[in-house]
């Protein structure tokens, strides 16, 4: 329903003549961008809301308790918030799509190293390092997402862009959780990283060239 009924108006004088433009309406005008940067970009966002479910989950597999999970996600909440601002500058110096990519490259790497420290001897150690490393990207993407549709959004009507770019980046975030349920369940918690981290990296190597497609900068 919010999606149907809304009705966005312009900022300023439209050229074309037209007037209130609703999602639906935005969503099939701009779906090649949608489509493409919109649903890459979305993997961001299933790297954030996955993670929240897997690294509980593989804590408990590897004999952690209650208390040691939780100062674990403790010390990297705080390292996550410690960056928010490095991202944002980082962001802001190298290009949003060099700060996403990077961001994607080391979601994968660490979904990598948590299927592997759910096989090593010194698992543990492992899985600590890669739970850091996934705070340290979420914290430095924290904004990344829609600071990229404000770039893409067209100043004279961007309330009705914005809204469609929302649906569809936070689609990925909505269907993390269900991806790793699923993969957990058929085939263990070392399967559902591994297919977190080949979807990072797929949406990493695509991301650049349909950056250059639909952005300017």
């Amino acid at each position: 329903m919010l999606v149907i009924v809304p009705r966005f108006p312009k900022t300023r004088a439209p050229s074309d003549g037209g007037g209130r433009r609703g999602v639906l309406g935005t969503m099939r005008d701009h779906r090649r961008t949608l489509l493409q940067l919109g649903l890459t970009v979305s993997v961001i966002s299933s790297m954030r809301t996955g993670r929240r479910v897997l690294v509980p989950l593989v804590g408990v597999s590897l004999g952690w308790d209650d208390v040691s999970t939780a100062l674990l996600l403790g010390v990297t909440g705080a390292l996550d918030f410690a960056v928010c601002y490095l991202g944002g500058a980082l962001a802001d110096r190298v290009g949003r799509i060099h700060v996403a990519a990077g961001t994607l490259l080391a979601f994968g790497l660490s979904h990598v190293a948590i299927a592997l420290a759910l096989v090593m001897p010194a698992g543990g150690v492992v899985y600590a390092v890669a739970v850091a490393v996934m705070s340290t990207a979420n914290g430095i993407s924290g904004g990344l997402i829609p600071t990229i549709g404000s770039d893409l959004a067209d100043p004279g009507a961007p309330a009705s862009f914005l809204s469609a770019w929302r649906l569809v980046t936070d689609a990925g975030g909505s269907v993390a959780p269900l991806v790793v349920a699923a993969f957990a369940g058929a085939l263990g918690l070392g399967a559902a990283s591994l297919a977190m981290a080949l979807s990072a990296s797929i949406a990493a190597r695509l991301l650049p060239r349909y950056a250059r497609r639909h952005l300017d900068t």
